[in-house]
């Protein structure tokens, strides 16, 4: 009987081990997914990424605010003041290095609409910011992240 024990507990313990394994795969692979950013989301200068191009306006009409966790909650936000709250934030967050570790669980997809009926997509994945495939650590997300969740 102990033996029958010991051998249930071990064939458990690999099959939660296998498991795992395939949880971290398919973490990977539904992480490598195309974001549908483009690499005109991102302006490189010195060595630097830059998340708000310059180029853009400095104010949106429009943001839609995608969050997905467990599950997905989709905010429209139109106050002006909100919008660039968040655009005045987006531009003090300064993106560090590339990163190897990726959210499925835990993204932000923020598109921003404009007068002229062009928009801007920009994505987060735990904080990190993604550029096309690759995630990028940043710094100064939280209090982009506070005005954003205030403002839903």
């Amino acid at each position: 009987m102990k033996k029958l024990v010991i051998l249930s507990l071990v064939l458990a313990l690999f099959t939660l081990a296998a498991c795992s394994q395939a949880d971290e795969k398919s973490a990977v692979e539904l992480s490598a997914a195309d974001t549908g950013v483009s690499k005109a989301d991102i302006q490189s200068s010195e060595n630097s990424i830059v998340i708000w191009d310059s180029s853009l306006p400095d104010t949106a009409d429009k943001l839609t605010y995608i969050m997905n966790g467990e599950t997905q909650s989709v905010y429209e936000v139109t106050d002006k003041d909100v919008i660039d709250q968040c655009i005045s934030a987006l531009k003090t967050i300064t993106v560090a290095d590339k990163t190897d570790t990726r959210y499925s669980d835990d993204t932000e997809v923020l598109i921003f609409s404009f007068e002229n009926g062009k928009e801007y997509k920009t994505v987060f994945e735990h904080g990190n910011y993604v550029s096309e495939k690759t995630a990028y650590t940043t710094n100064g997300y939280n209090s982009f992240y506070d005005i954003v969740s205030d403002g839903q």
